[in-house]
């Protein structure tokens, strides 16, 4: 009877510090989103790369990119999509159990999606890495112990398609674009003021509700997470970045 190869031995825990980067520098890219989105309005036209640097949500990418050079477009937007990739790939690394589990607290009543997304990830994780590198199936790549070259290269193809998307879009439907930027500068302290009210107002309500606001408040959960975990067998991780899914072949436990 052939015997399945053994599971590759577990990479050790980083030392905390590792975590507390992995974090910080996730949630400056949190506060540099949330400033994006609520000064958007002032920035789309007026300084687009600016905006482009704090946020690079689709809706900045087509709505900056008719107002800048192909080189300060593809350059600003690769390397600001390219800042958040590493660090989720990363946590799953080195903490995909605990990782996961907070996705999946994350999606609430989603939890059936999540686990058919785990399941799904695992049989064509090389197509979904190029062609969806968001923080989730970054932080799947790094649970699963896809390889570190692998993954940057599948990232950073896919990561171009779709800055080269959003720029054809752009280009397709400049005119009604340019009335919506246009419009957005046109009202711009209005709608600032409008942003401002409603950030507060939301954060207010969920502090009222016992929630962590935004998310910032979710990062301090996935500490929570990773703090209270065990330190037995995590999936993913095998040393000397296995290409393959460690424990059995599996990163399914429940997730998004």
């Amino acid at each position: 009877m052939h015997e399945p190869p053994p599971a590759p031995p577990q990479r050790a825990r980083p030392p905390r510090w590792v975590l507390a980067a992995l974090l910080t520098g996730v949630g400056i890219l949190v506060v540099a989103s949330n400033v994006g989105n609520i000064f958007y309005a002032t920035l789309v036209e007026r300084r687009p790369a600016l905006l482009l640097c704090l946020n690079s949500t689709n809706r900045v990418l087509v709505g900056v990119t008719n107002q800048l050079d192909a080189m300060t477009y593809y350059g600003i937007g690769f390397v600001r999509l390219l800042l958040a990739d590493p660090l989720f790939y990363l946590l799953g690394l080195f903490y995909g159990d605990a990782a996961l589990r907070w996705i999946e607290r994350k999606m609430g009543d989603g939890a059936a999606s999540i686990i058919w997304f785990e399941k799904a990830f695992q049989k064509a994780r090389y197509p979904i890495v190029l062609i969806a590198p968001n923080n989730p199936v970054c932080l799947l790549a790094g649970a699963s112990g896809m390889r570190v070259p692998v993954f940057l290269t599948l990232n950073a193809i896919g990561t171009i398609g779709r800055l080269y998307l959003a720029r054809l879009f752009g280009k397709a439907f400049i005119a009604p674009i340019s009335a919506v930027t246009g419009f957005l500068d046109r009202y711009r302290w209005p709608i600032l003021a409008v942003s401002i009210g409603l950030f507060i107002l939301q954060s207010a309500l969920k502090n009222k509700q016992g929630q962590r606001p935004g998310d910032l408040g979710s990062l301090a959960e996935l500490k929570h997470e990773i703090d209270a975990s065990e330190a037995g067998p995590r999936r993913g991780a095998g040393e000397g970045g296995t290409d393959g899914p460690a424990e059995g072949g599996s990163v399914v436990d429940d997730r998004r």
